[in-house]
């Protein structure tokens, strides 16, 4: 099949017979990246924006925090609702949700190299996989140096291009600071996660450090991987110096079946409560 027959060949070679958008030149701003879209508003809280267009990043304080966990309950708690949720993974180089969730890497963020500089929702389609969930999955490459050639605006342009096809879900993985900072600026909302430690209390205050205004973060503690806890919440909350939004239930094969894509919730388990947390929608609003 000849390119301009094979609308995704199409994509990758020279765009053919493919609509565009026009989003500027390459290093734009990352506010005007990720306000691309007429209907998305500014940071400052400018327009409203029509439901379901959501951008959460979600963010490990430390490793093995479980923040994989979250983010795909997340997406997978949008899709029980009847959204077409966008789950991103953004760890460019170490990324593997597609073995979690049993699926073929044949498409990848990778694939968006030759057309970041007019990167649109047909994009975004083209790269992503539909899983049965309802969930659409946009896998990483997964290849040292896949990163390098993200720059922040692109990452920004992303988000915003996958916003228009539903709520977006980040994970951040062990993605670069710079690509972490640039999903923060893009996200309308931080999702932290950490186990009940003092080191992890101490990493929540580092990253909201980091960004420009904290009081949107959103702290959550997993106490799945934690045999026994160093803090309880009241004292996480004081060692981090911020309010921890909820505690997840322990469950560790509730925990697998998140990461794996399948949604199977429970009442008080933790998708019940992940569910709550999607529910809340945008009051945890940066």
């Amino acid at each position: 099949m000849s390119p301009v027959e094979d609308p995704w060949a199409a994509l990758i070679l020279d765009d053919v017979d493919l609509p565009t958008m026009e989003t500027g030149q390459r290093g734009w701003s990352i506010d005007d990246a990720s306000s691309w879209n007429a209907t998305t508003p500014d940071r400052a809280g400018g327009s409203s924006m029509s439901s379901g267009n959501d951008r959460i990043a979600v963010i490990g304080a430390t490793g093995g925090a479980g923040a994989t966990t979250v983010a795909c309950g997340v997406a997978l708690a949008y899709a029980a609702q009847g959204s077409t949720a966008v789950l991103i993974d953004g760890d460019l180089e170490f990324g593997d949700t597609h073995e979690a969730w049993d699926v073929p890497r044949h498409r990848t963020l990778g694939d968006l190299i030759t057309v970041l500089d007019e990167l649109g929702p047909h994009h975004v389609e083209l790269v992503g996989y539909h899983h049965a969930s309802g969930v659409e999955l946009c896998l990483a490459p997964a290849e040292r140096g896949a990163a390098d050639a993200w720059r922040e605006t692109d990452v920004a342009a992303l988000l915003g291009a996958a916003s228009s096809r539903g709520p977006v879900v980040v994970d951040c993985g062990r993605a670069s600071p710079r690509h972490v900072d640039a999903v923060c600026d893009a996200a309308h909302s931080l999702i932290v996660v950490s186990p009940p430690t003092l080191r992890g209390a101490q990493r929540v205050a580092a990253i909201i450090a980091r960004l420009d205004d904290g009081s949107g973060a959103r702290i959550v503690i997993n106490r799945t991987r934690v045999a026994r806890p160093e803090l309880s919440v009241r004292a996480f909350a004081a060692a981090c110096g911020h309010d921890v939004e909820c505690a997840l239930p322990t469950s560790e094969r509730e925990a697998e079946h998140l990461r794996s894509g399948i949604w199977r919730p429970r009442r008080r388990g933790l998708s019940h409560r992940i569910q709550a947390i999607v529910g809340m929608g945008r009051h945890g609003t940066r």
